[in-house]
């Protein structure tokens, strides 16, 4: 329990109730994004993809000011390609995608904790999900989207993302990593340093 007030957890009946307040006040009702396509995702469909961190300061159709029909958006923990690989390969599936940006941001929550954290608190909580000779474990740890706080982890995420496997050699070559400052609010192009290298 957090002694400040903003940061307190809402019960899921004050959800609710501000849902009620939105859909009476802010709500109106838009066209589905398959009705934008004109149904043909793959040629009227965003063909822009933004793998982001998660947390609100790092909301690319604000940081990068994208409008919803612009791209699609994957927020995840620290904005790790990895963890949304196969999200992407779907998406791709149904949009046929030209570009991925993958944007990470100074000061990450992801970076206050270790691998090793983790791992150890899943086993305090979860003592039979090691029980498999850490195998299981072995397997989580891949996944963990912890890193450093640096733009050294973006490129070691975008070098990871070229390994892909199941991802279009082409859509792969065309990601563009982005560091956001979240003191400045400004982005610095991390790889490649044009379009001219992709």
């Amino acid at each position: 329990m957090t002694s400040n007030p903003e940061m307190a957890t809402p019960s899921v009946e004050d959800i609710i109730e501000r849902n009620k307040q939105y859909a009476e006040t802010v709500h109106q009702p838009r066209p589905t994004l398959l009705a934008m396509c004109n149904n043909d995702m793959k040629r009227y469909g965003p063909h822009l993809l933004v793998v982001a961190c998660l947390d609100y300061q790092c909301n690319p159709y604000n940081v990068l000011g994208l409008k919803p029909y612009e791209c699609a958006v994957i927020r995840n923990v620290s904005g790790r390609f990895h963890t949304a690989a196969a999200e992407i390969a779907a998406l791709d599936t149904a949009f046929h995608l030209e570009r991925i940006i993958v944007l990470h941001r100074s000061n990450c929550g992801a970076t206050h904790i270790t691998k090793q954290d983790v791992l150890d608190k899943v086993r305090q909580d979860r003592p039979d999900f090691d029980a498999v000779g850490g195998i299981q474990l072995a397997g989580l740890e891949v996944q963990l989207p912890v890193r450093e706080d640096n733009p050294l982890a973006l490129r070691e995420d975008l070098k990871a993302a070229k390994m892909c496997g199941f991802i279009r050699k082409e859509l792969l070559n065309s990601v563009v990593g982005l560091y956001l400052d979240v003191d400045s609010g400004l982005v610095k192009r991390i790889h490649p340093a044009t379009d001219n290298m992709l």
